[in-house]
């Protein structure tokens, strides 16, 4: 029974839409090669967004993710389309060919066809001191310059060639015989990156109903092998997600130092207070969780329990924050505050199947627009989703009253109150928002080309609070879907001849013009001779 309270199961809500009638919009991708020649026979692998999420429980559920498989064609095009004529959503993956070259897949959205250069593949080995032929697997996420992640599938070790990977910078968990251990590398074209010798860390033992995980990778179950795990020291640093049974311990990194002795892990603890609280109409088997919200806004999960005979028990609420939300298969989520002087009961609510048509104020669909709808006073229970080919998203079953949001970086904030919930996809009409633009300088006037400017709201009300852009070769750079009112803070950072060098700007939205960033060297220079 304890395993099936375990709340790292894969995650999903039924979408109570029906599929348009037209065959869904394909996601493209059209490559070549240095000289620029079509490059047939790649093989891709994307993994799609989900139709909706939780952003509550980003952090701590796996959520199912559609992977698909594609090979290009003679023109060179990847075509990646649902087997099951679904509508496709963006997704992001790798591509490689049987020759060594390949590349990131960076958010592709159904209907454009952008064009990618591969390049030659980087390769990812153990170090010297391994045996060359030792197995071992790299689960790897790409951290893009401009803040954005592209998650890759688990990539198990070729002998002699290690782990193939594009160029860039990764986040990596590696699998050995050793143990668990983790890295951040970055891989260059044509070249071969070691990873670095690990020492002894430590030797969990998990209860029978445990599960642990890395804060933020609920996709990598650490206990898939056994009840036994061996964390080498670069990992002990590492923040984990500990689920002993039902209840979530603090997150936080394992105690150290380590210690040579196997430690069993979660540690024994008198369990707290239970609460019964009943429920009327929710299923059997209906997930319940308790969330606490920091001070700093994010969910932070205590529990979560399964609903049998009208009823569930979790642990008392501690003081602060603390709500409960419920999600289940054809329930719409939904969220009651809960403390030791408030007991709530858990009463199914009626929902309504939840969608949008967006388009641009020319009347063309807006495709992978974010969207989110929050009901009233349910702040845990909000869902986001993005758009297909035809503007479309779908976010299931929904209680109202409510707020709709627009919060993409590409259009301009738009709240749409709803007293209920519309029975027709709800048209929604995306302003551009106002644009700023500007250039990146080395002091001596020239473009710093590449360098990543990111843009924050000091108020905290513009979503998403910060975003990210790279200057183009002619240094310059831009910023969409910003208010006509109010100020930002632009950052410019990189490394340059062996120092750190940024930029800062505060910018007055309704007086903008255009914004000049001059790096600066932020490393003390000493003079010959002191």
């Amino acid at each position: 029974m304890a395993a099936m309270l375990r709340p790292w199961f894969l995650f999903a809500l039924a979408c109570a839409t029906s599929a348009p009638a037209q065959a869904p919009a394909p996601c493209l991708v059209e490559l070549r090669d240095a000289s620029g020649a079509r490059v047939a026979d790649a093989e891709g692998l994307l993994a799609c967004e989900p139709p909706m999420s939780l952003p509550a429980l980003a952090e701590f559920t796996r959520q199912e993710r559609r992977v698909l498989q594609a090979t290009s064609g003679a023109d060179g095009r990847l075509r990646f389309v649902a087997a099951d004529a679904t509508p496709m959503l963006a997704g992001s993956g790798l591509v490689r060919t049987h020759a060594g070259s390949g590349a990131l897949l960076e958010r592709l959205r159904p209907g454009r066809v952008p064009r990618l250069t591969l390049q030659p593949l980087g390769a990812v080995a153990l170090d010297a001191t391994a045996d060359a032929d030792e197995p071992f697997t790299v689960f790897a996420r790409a951290l893009l310059p401009g803040g954005g992640l592209v998650a890759l599938p688990p990539l198990a070790a070729q002998p002699p060639h290690g782990v193939r990977l594009p160029a860039g910078v990764y986040e990596v968990w590696i699998a050995r015989r050793a143990g668990w251990s983790w890295q951040r590398i970055e891989v260059r074209s044509g070249q071969v990156t070691q990873l670095v010798a690990d020492g002894p860390g430590q030797v969990l033992q998990l209860h029978a109903d445990a599960t642990l995980f890395p804060f933020r990778r609920p996709d990598l179950d650490l206990t898939r092998n056994g009840r036994t795990v061996q964390l080498l020291a670069s990992a002990l640093a590492s923040t984990y997600v500990t689920w002993a049974g039902e209840r979530c311990l603090p997150i936080g990194a394992l105690p150290g130092p380590s210690r040579p002795d196997v430690l069993p892990w979660p540690p024994v603890a008198e369990p707290p207070p239970r609460v019964r609280l009943a429920s009327h109409g929710l299923e059997t088997g209906t997930r319940v969780y308790s969330l606490q919200r920091s001070a700093g806004g994010d969910w932070l999960p205590l529990a979560a329990v399964r609903v049998a005979n009208d009823a569930c028990e979790l642990p008392a609420p501690p003081p602060g924050d603390t709500w409960l939300l419920a999600v289940g298969p054809d329930l719409p989520p939904f969220a009651i505050a809960w403390s030791h002087s408030v007991q709530p009961e858990l009463r199914r609510p009626v929902g309504v199947p939840l969608a949008v048509t967006a388009r641009d104020e020319s009347g063309e669909f807006v495709v992978d627009l974010a969207v989110e709808y929050v009901p009233h006073a349910m702040d845990p229970a909000a869902v986001r989703g993005h758009t297909d080919a035809i503007g479309q998203a779908r976010l299931g079953l929904a209680v109202g009253p409510g707020i709709l949001r627009i919060s993409d970086d590409r259009f301009a904030n738009q709240d749409v109150a709803l007293d209920t919930i519309p029975a027709e996809p709800l048209p929604l009409v995306v302003r551009a928002g106002v644009a700023l633009r500007g250039t990146a300088r080395w002091p001596d006037g020239k473009p710093a080309a590449g360098v990543v400017v990111t843009l924050r709201d000091p108020t905290g009300t513009l979503r998403p609070v910060a975003r990210a852009v790279l200057a183009e070769a002619d240094g310059s750079f831009t910023f969409t879907g910003l208010p006509e009112r109010g100020g930002v803070v632009l950052f410019a950072t990189t490394q340059h001849l062996g120092h750190t060098w940024t930029a800062r700007a505060q910018v007055r939205l309704d007086d903008a013009g255009d914004c000049r960033l001059e790096l600066r060297d932020e490393d003390p220079r000493l003079e010959p001779g002191r």
